[in-house]
């Protein structure tokens, strides 16, 4: 009978060892703590993560911090543009614009549709096609079609000024060409020595990107978009021109 009891003691052992084991790193995953950011990935640059968060942008440091995927540890170069995370942190935020945390701990949830990626690769890819952009001395954005929160739009004009400022010298606002044609800056309908740059979501799922310059200078595409493992796919179903 005592026998019996032995081994059945060290049956269950050995149950108990198999469950924890079969859990992984689970049981060793750190908790996000008292401070927690939840967010999506614009850009990795290896030593910060661009987000975006209800609030707005952050810049978060990755220089102390441990990533962790379905309950096992990643490397930090896996965070990719587009994942949804929760950031822990310890609750210090410096007042820069972005914002700047450093992280702790980041939790992977699963890929997003968070569109500020999406809309910066269409505007690279915009500007790759084309060769002279020297001329522009303003540069208008209209986010007016968009429906997305203030601070992310906010954000939106931040990722394409950053972006812009490596291309050309031109100042960048938000504007629509209603106000600039109030304010006096398009001739004719013409915007001279600038571009308008707009993004309007359509009911249907698909977006469109459109430059003006003016009636004879106008340009766009029609595109949807999917992401997938951490990189949008864009299909772009019509372009057209003026």
């Amino acid at each position: 009978m005592k026998k019996s009891a032995v081994i059945i003691s060290v049956l269950l052992l050995f149950a108990v060892l198999f469950a924890a084991c079969a859990k992984g790193t689970a049981a060793n995953e750190p908790e996000l703590g008292n401070y927690v950011l939840p967010a999506y990935i614009v850009k990795n640059s290896g030593k910060d993560l661009l987000v975006t968060a209800e609030e707005g942008l952050y810049f978060v440091s990755l220089s102390e911090s441990k990533v962790y995927e379905n309950s096992k540890e990643i490397g930090k170069e896996e965070l990719k543009a587009g994942m949804s995370v929760q950031i822990g942190f310890d609750g210090v935020v410096l007042e820069s614009y972005p914002a700047q945390i450093t992280a702790d701990i980041i939790k992977v949830t699963g890929e997003t549709q968070d569109k500020i990626s999406l809309f910066e690769k269409v505007l690279e890819e915009y500007f790759n096609q084309r060769e002279d952009y020297s001329w522009f001395k303003t540069v208008a954005l209209d986010f007016t079609k968009l429906s997305v929160s203030e601070p992310q739009k906010n954000a939106l004009e931040y990722v394409f000024t950053n972006y812009l400022s490596t291309k050309t010298n031109a100042d960048v606002i938000r504007s629509t060409r209603e106000k600039l044609e109030k304010e006096g800056k398009l001739k004719n309908g013409i915007f001279e020595n600038g571009v308008i740059l707009s993004i309007k979501e359509n009911g249907d799922s698909t977006y469109d990107f459109r430059a003006y310059t003016g009636p004879l200078g106008a340009e766009g595409s029609t595109f949807k978009a999917k992401m997938k493992n951490g990189e949008w796919k864009i299909d772009y179903t019509g372009y057209w021109i003026s």
